[in-house]
Order: C-alpha cells, then structure tokens, then sequence
C-alpha cells in the first residue's frame, strides 16, 4: 500500500522512522529508549582506529532495510517500487529491532544477560522467531583501543580482564553459551551472528558466533562490475588502503565528503575489475573471519575466566561459519543521520527532495562486512520458515501440505543444504588463494554460499526452462554496417570481419571460419556486463544463455533498437532477429542447474512424546524410544530420536550429477553443557548414506521402480567425510555428485545421548534430502523410515 500520512507507528518512533516500511509491515519496540527519541546518537570526533565504523553511522537503517525493506523510487514513497532491485529479501516481513545502544554511550552495549535481556525479550514480547545479531565480540575488542578509557558499564563479559585478552573473540563464551542454552530451550528460534571481520588468519571467527546452534556467516564478494557501480553509494570516500596493491594509489582518497553526492576517487571502483580476478562471487573476502571454532577449551569457573589461556585443552574442531554470503558493497536503505525527531528526515537529505536537493543516491547506501553477509542469511531464514508455515513444502505451491511452524535446526538444515562451493579467497595483501579443490564442509566458506533454489522447489511458470523461439518483430532492419569495429585492428581482431551485420548469435562463437575464437567470454572477458544483452535481461552470471542469442546492429531510430553500453555510437536489436533453437540448446553457457526439477524431502523429528500412547502397566504417556508403527510419508514433522538408536530412511534416486547432486544434511539442537565445561558438544548424533546401484532384471522391466539392487555395487559415505562419523559439529552434509539409479539409506545414528531434550530422554533432529529423487517418493512409494 501506498505510505499514507500517518504509518500508526508504535509510541515512542516517530518522524523518518515512519517512512522506512510499507505497510502492512509492523515496527515493534521490545525495550523502551532510555532517552525519549534518542534512538540513534550522533558519532563522536573519529580516533585513530575503527571508532567511526563502530558508531551509529546508519548500519542499524542497513541492516534492516537489506533484510525486509522496500525500495521506492525516488521523488516519494508513493511511486511505483522499482523491480526489487535494492528490495530486502523478506520484503514482506514484520520487523522487530532491539536497542543495545545506551543513548549516552558511542558504544555497543549488549545486555549483561544474553538470555534474559535479549533473546527472551524478542522471542516472547516481539513473538521473533529469526534473531539476527549483526555484531561480535571483536566490536568491544577494537573500544580498548581508542582514546577513551573503556567503559565497565558497556563491557559484554562479567571480567573486565577478559575484555583485554585478544583471544576471548575466538572461545567458546559464556554469550555462547547462553545462545545454546536459549535456543536448546526454544527450539524454533533460529539465532544468526556474522563471523566478523577478523580474517585473513585462522581460528579468527567471533564470539558469540562460536556458539553451536546458531548460525555464523562469513563475507563473500559480488560481480566486479556490480561491486564497481555500488561505490556512488558509498556513505563516505574510500581510503587509500581500500585499493589494492595493483592500483595506481596517486588520487587523493582521503578526504571525508559526507554530503550526497559526492565524487569518488578513481580507484574506489576501478580497483573491482583490475585483472577479473581479485573479486569474483565465488570469492570469500579478505576481512571473513574463518574457523575453526572451539570444540573443547580449559573448565572455566562461574566468570569463565580460566577457559581463555592456551592449554593442551584448547582444540578448535567445529567448522565456522556454517554458510558465507555476499557482503561486499552491499546496497540498502541509508540512514539520514539525524537524531532530531522533527527532522523528517530533511536535514540528513533523506532522497533530497524534501530539502532542495537533486534526486540522487542519498537514499540508498552501500555498506561492507559480515554484518551485511549475515542480514542477508537472516532473510532467507524467514523466506524457509514462510516456505513450511505456507504450506509450501514440498511442491513450492502455497497451501500445499499442512502447515508446519519449522524448529531451527530443520531452518538451518536447509540454509546449509543449500550451499555452493567457492572457488578463492582474496589476500589482504593482493592476490587470492585457489580453493576449488577444497571440499566442503571447510575451514574457510563451511558448508558454502547459500543458495536456497538449489534445495526449495518454487513453482515455475509452465514450460518454465523450455526453450521458447519467440517471433521476430518487424518494425526495423539490419543495417549491415559495422565499420567502427573493423575500421580498428583491435577491434576487428577481437569481432571480426562481419559482426552484427546480420542476425546471427554472434556471441556463441559461430562466427565465420575465419575468425573461430570470436566468442562470449573471449570477446567480452574485461567487460561481460556491457556486451548486448536482450532488454529487460537480469544477470545472475557474467555470462549466460542470451550469449547465445541473435542480434544484429541497427538505426538508433529503430524502436527495438538498444544502445551498446561499451560503444555508445552503436546500437542493436535482438527483437527483430529469429533466435536459432539448436544454437540456444546447445549453449555452453546455459546454466542448467535453473532448469532442472528440484525434489527435496524434509523432517523435522522434534516430537518428544507419543500423545495417546501409554505404558500397558503405568499408564504413562510413553518416551520416544517405545515400539510404535512409523507412518512412511513425505509429511514433515516426525518423531525425535532415543538413545542407542538408528533411523533409517530408504528410497530411490534416479541419479546423481553436478548439475543435481544428491544432497543429504542433518542438524540438531544440541543441549548446552554445563557451565564451564570443557567439552562443547553434549550429544552426538551421525550421518550416514549408504549407496546400492540398481539395474534392470533380464527382459525386465526399465522403470525405476522395478530396478533390483546390483551386487557389489553399495557405497558408505559418512557425514562431512568424516570416516566413522563427526564427533564435533552438529552439522553433518553429504553430497554425491556421480551416481547412477541407486536406492539409498540415510541413516541417523543417536552415537551419544546423555542429555535430552523437553524433558525427554531423546534427542530432536532435522533431515533434508534433495536430489534428482524418484518421483514416487511423493506419492504411493514414500521413502520408508525404520528404526533400530
């Protein structure tokens, strides 16, 4: 809905707060200010060090508006919102914020009590189920470090000492502790910390994101040209030290310009396409701080002081982050940086037009780091949970199946299911490090990029990845006139003689024989955004399907006509030319992974008591663990696991490639362990996935369900390809990228149970089985559970 006069803004927030959301989102308070109004204080004189990073520049508005915000054009919120462009991705979230910031202080200040002060406020009083933190503990590291003496009002940890030693942001913390201990208690809250921005070093992943049954995010890069073109939304110039080493380093980038707009210094976006090496999307930044995490650390007393020292108890086992996601120049709503409550939003030119200002950038602004990953991550957390509660599962239509209000661990299964693998990780120093050989989970990305199209079906248009030959218009003609680009021998080496003479897929390398390296990639290797693209086109990759399109150069008079961003002068057309079907079929940069059926199953076995069911002798309701017959379904919610026990799912596949592996990912809460203890993980529970190829019996029946099992044909992979399972990570992943039609067995193996959970004995888990999976395993043949 339009923004109306009044936005019904909640008691306490008024003024540019009100025009932040559309309705119908809510903004709710969960604690009171304590200065009426004095919700965002102005930064204080900037010290040497990060002072100006950590104050309340605008990241908070970031933050939140790159996670559920919506974007409006600019000249008033009641224009038509452009095509989610700069959209959150849970636009249509309600938001609830928590202030940890005393208005009196510059500093973060989280609550003494993580529990009490923090998590249970949002989760009763906000009713949040996804509890986003875009904080760490090398925050209050960095406050020991400025001019003013450090503040034991703002300290996060009972012990003044431990806020000096440098190494409590890599332990496993009392905050830690009470995230586990919260979410162990609440199991479907869903708690997200970034990694922090420590990288470039091991063990470098922050506090209280070393906790286990939270989510910890690391920062990858984008698109060099992207990254490039998101610097006019920078908030403040670049420095020096942003541009890397290969960059000419003779511009002036220090000078702080904070009026809007303002110019930048050439390297600030030069430095993105250098050599189209140093950043790519598959890359993990230089600042991510990387694992592992503590898995065992010295017994602390009740102040937790003796668990930081080195000791022979100090072992760091636990893969963190979980996931990585882009938060390199990121672009979101910007804060005006007004404090005043009658502002408007006027004085810190919030989209300028309210104070005399042209219609610039002022409203958008571009923000870096794992704070921004983690946002990111967050959102689609509430995009999974609306994916069960709407009835999405398994067929991505809305009210497909019975609502399911899903526990953490099932959200974060999937988040972690999802995973890409990375290619690189960029150097502090210049450069990067080829990590492709890597498999995952790993101490640098974890489980990988998240990418939830690659576990959660979204019902497509009909005939959605067809190829479609949509008809030629003919409202112009080729003009057959290419002589700019022959008339340079640089140019006519890298076209050709007759490029976009005439309508042919120029791009796809089927040029005349003369000139056979004339392809997408190699003519356009420098810059892949600017080469002709059909209009309207959204790039998810450098280099894609209408590579392979036809097109030709034309009159700028002509209406189809599309000026060529890298030669101005030139214009083309790939309306009026007839696409060639063999030559779009066939083209090597078609990502196949979009057109492919995605088939996932999903459990939630969070249920700890039989209901109806009673013992024949007592009369009490029964534990888990008590003979009972297993409904085989694909339904989601399931029954939690008891010691000694070992569920097994069996079913079929009709394959595994790259292009849709097989993908097998458990998750459990595990209970907190008792203050101060050594070990982090309290139970154990593995992950197994046994492999039996099928074949066809003598003139029998082809059709996969009729296919027997081939001797000598099982394969046993272990979760985390960890050989007799993972004793450290609650998190365990499977994948197969090479297998033919095969019945397999996922087996979950309660290995340890000595702490269970809601009272019960047994344990509660999350299991999520995607893959090119038999279609039946959705109808009459449903994957068939058995315990032992």
């Amino acid at each position: 809905q339009p923004f109306e006069t009044s936005c019904g803004c909640i008691a306490g927030l008024t003024g540019p707060a009100c025009d932040m959301f559309a309705l119908p989102m809510d903004i709710a308070l969960v604690i009171d200010p304590l200065v009426p109004g004095k919700r965002v204080v102005k930064p204080a004189k900037s010290a040497a060090g990060r002072r100006a990073s950590l104050s309340r520049g605008g990241h908070g508005t970031h933050i939140a508006s790159s996670t559920v915000g919506r974007a409006f054009e600019m000249g008033g919120a009641s224009a038509a919102p452009p095509a989610g462009v700069y959209d959150g991705i849970a636009s249509g979230s309600q938001l609830a914020f928590f202030d940890m910031g005393e208005s009196s202080s510059v500093y973060l200040t989280p609550p003494e009590s993580l529990y009490a002060d923090l998590l249970a406020r949002v989760y009763d009083k906000a009713g949040a189920r996804v509890l986003l933190n875009p904080w760490t503990c090398e925050d209050t590291m960095w406050w020991q470090k400025q001019d003013r003496a450090f503040d034991a009002g703002a300290a996060v940890a009972k012990d003044r000492k431990m806020n000096i030693d440098p190494s409590i942001c890599n332990r496993y913390t009392t905050s830690s502790w009470e995230v586990d201990d919260f979410v162990a208690q609440h199991q479907d809250m869903l708690v997200v910390f970034p990694a922090g921005d420590n990288g470039d070093g091991f063990t470098t992943v922050s506090a209280p994101g070393t906790c286990k049954n939270c989510i910890t995010v690391g920062t990858t890069q984008g698109w060099p040209d992207d990254l490039a073109a998101a610097t006019k939304h920078l908030r403040r110039q670049c420095l020096p030290a942003d541009c890397p080493v290969y960059v000419d380093k003779t511009d002036t980038c220090a000078a702080v310009n904070f009026t809007s707009p303002h110019a930048l210094p050439a390297c600030c976006a030069e430095k993105y396409s250098w050599d189209g090496q140093y950043y790519a999307p598959d890359t993990l930044h230089a600042t991510s701080a990387r694992g592992y995490g503590v898995s065992s650390q010295a017994p602390s007393d009740d102040r937790g002081r003796s668990a930081y020292p080195q000791s022979p108890a100090l072992a760091f086992q636990r893969f963190k982050p979980e996931v990585v996601a882009p938060g390199v120049n990121v672009v979101a709503g910007r804060s005006d940086g007004d404090t005043s409550i009658n502002s408007h939003g006027t004085r810190g030119c919030r989209c300028c037009t309210e104070a005399g200002g042209a219609l610039d950038h002022s409203c958008l602004a571009a923000l870096s780091g794992s704070s921004v990953a983690s946002a990111k991550v967050a959102a689609l957390a509430a995009v999974v949970r609306q994916y069960f509660e709407g009835g999405f599962y398994p067929a991505g239509v809305s009210e497909f199946s019975p609502i399911h209000a899903p526990s953490a661990a099932l959200v974060k299964a999937v988040l972690i299911a999802s995973g890409d693998p990375m290619a690189s990780i960029s150097l502090v120093g210049g450069g990067g490090l080829d990590i492709s050989s890597l498999t995952t989970p790993n101490r640098f990305v974890g489980f990988g990029q998240v990418h939830i199209l690659n576990i959660l079906k979204v019902k497509r248009a009909p005939g959605f990845g067809e190829i479609e030959i949509a008809p030629a218009k003919t409202d112009c003609s080729c003009t057959g006139n290419n002589t700019f680009l022959v008339n340079s021998p640089a140019r006519r080496a890298r076209f050709g003689e007759h490029f976009g003479t005439s309508c042919k897929p120029w791009m796809a390398g089927t040029n005349a024989s003369t000139f056979p390296a004339q392809k997408c990639d190699r003519m356009f290797a420098a810059t892949p955004r600017a080469r002709p693209a059909p209009a309207g086109s959204f790039f998810v990759r450098d280099f894609d399907a209408t590579c392979c399109q036809s097109f030709c150069l034309v009159d700028a008079s002509c209406p189809s006509a599309q000026k060529w961003a890298e030669f101005p002068d030139l214009h083309y057309s790939f309306d009026i030319c007839q696409d060639d079907r063999k030559t779009l079929e066939t083209c090597e940069w078609r990502d196949l992974k979009q057109t492919r059926d995605i088939r996932t199953v999903a459990f939630d076995h969070i249920i700890t008591d039989y209901g109806n069911t009673t013992d024949e002798n007592t009369g009490e309701i029964l534990p888990d663990g008590a003979p009972t017959a297993f409904e085989n379904s694909v339904d989601a919610k399931k029954l939690s696991i008891a010691p000694g026990e070992s569920f097994s799912y069996l079913l079929r596949i009709e394959r595994a490639t790259l292009v849709q592996p097989l993908v097998v990912t458990l998750v459990y809460t595990d209970p907190a362990g008792a203050p101060g203890a050594s070990e982090v993980l309290v139970n154990d529970l593995d992950l197994s996935v046994q492999l039996t190829e099928l074949e066809a019996s003598p003139g029998g029946n082809t059709t996969i369900a009729s296919l027997q099992p081939k001797d000598n044909t099982s394969l046993l992979v272990w979760g985390n390809g960890v050989q007799g399972g993972d004793r450290y990570n609650n998190a365990e992943r499977v994948i197969v990228t090479d297998a033919k039609a095969s019945i397999i067995s996922v087996s979950v193996i309660a290995r340890k149970v000595v702490v269970g959970m809601a009272g019960s004995p047994c344990q509660t888990f999350a299991l999520v089985i995607s893959g090119a999976l038999d279609l039946q395993v959705f109808g009459v043949n449903p994957p068939v559970l058995t315990v032992s």
